[in-house]
């Protein structure tokens, strides 16, 4: 006797009803299974993920080529390595020594050191009043207003902050795959656009998942000991401009010199936009402190 849908009573085919559609999929099962199934669903972590990892870390460039190529079936698919590599990414990076509660830097400066002191008014100032400056707009005088509030702030709760920033951060970086792949396209204009994507995706994929495994160790507890490996660890963010390099000569196939060039292009390139992206969700995410 057929499955009959529990919605309509129409007997199921496919694991699926053949009049409302609805799934059979049975959720009257504990939290721990439903946990799995999700999970592997969402990232598809399976055996794709074991057969993903190994060629993206060890031979860059041959993920993205062969799934290009259409040997699709093997390995994770772009957007749901992406969206595994970037929730690993930010997770370790919010849970890590940078945003702990006794100590919030960038680029190696304290914040907590530095913010009292070095936006706080002078003695006896008025800011925007008699003291300010004749020649700001008014403006001016609020956006310095709000900057000086958000780092009072940041010394008061970082760890809000550190999790706003990476959060916007994360939806910033979606934004700039197809820019990535722009700048590619513009080497490589031979090429359709959508290859030049996956190649983007399956990049930044292999960058966030390092930028995890470095930042691992001190996102852990105190007790493991294991912050100072993530100084010995961080030897491997040098390796991503070799790594991006060789990607390219395996995924595009040119010659040495002309991989070269094109890699400096792309490299110089984005290295800035990355950098005026960063610093620009930093100053949005003082600004809305």
């Amino acid at each position: 006797m057929p499955t009959l849908c529990e919605n309509c009573a129409s007997p199921l085919e496919g694991g699926f009803c053949s009049q409302c559609g609805q799934s059979d999929t049975d959720y009257n099962i504990p939290v721990t299974q439903f946990a799995k199934e999700f999970a592997s669903e969402a990232f598809s972590l399976d055996s794709r993920l074991r057969l993903t990892m190994k060629p993206l870390f060890f031979k860059p460039g041959a993920v993205p080529r062969d799934y290009v190529a259409g040997h699709r079936a093997r390995f994770v698919p772009p957007i749901r390595l992406f969206l595994f590599a970037s929730f690993a990414m930010f997770v370790s990076l919010t849970l890590g020594s940078g945003t702990r509660a006794d100590n919030v830097t960038f680029n190696g400066v304290d914040v907590a050191a530095v913010a009292p002191d070095s936006v706080s008014p002078p003695p006896g100032s008025n800011p925007g009043g008699e003291d300010a400056d004749p020649g700001e707009t008014s403006f001016e005088r609020t956006m310095q207003d709000r900057f000086v509030q958000g780092m009072q702030r940041v010394a008061e709760d970082r760890r809000a902050f550190a999790s706003d920033f990476f959060d916007r951060f994360a939806q910033a970086m979606f934004f700039l795959l197809p820019v990535f792949a722009a700048l590619l396209k513009l080497v490589h204009f031979r090429r359709l656009y959508v290859q030049h994507l996956v190649f983007s995706v399956y990049v930044h994929s292999f960058v966030f998942l390092v930028v995890a495994l470095v930042a691992l160790p001190d996102a852990l507890p105190d007790a493991l000991h294991l912050g100072g490996l993530s100084q010995w660890l961080s030897i491997a963010l040098l390796g991503i401009p070799l790594y991006l390099l060789l990607a390219m000569k395996r995924f595009y196939e040119d010659r040495w010199l002309k991989t070269l060039v094109k890699f400096v292009f792309v490299w110089v390139t984005y290295s800035f936009t990355l950098a005026m992206t960063g610093l620009a969700v930093l100053v949005v995410s003082l600004l809305d402190m």
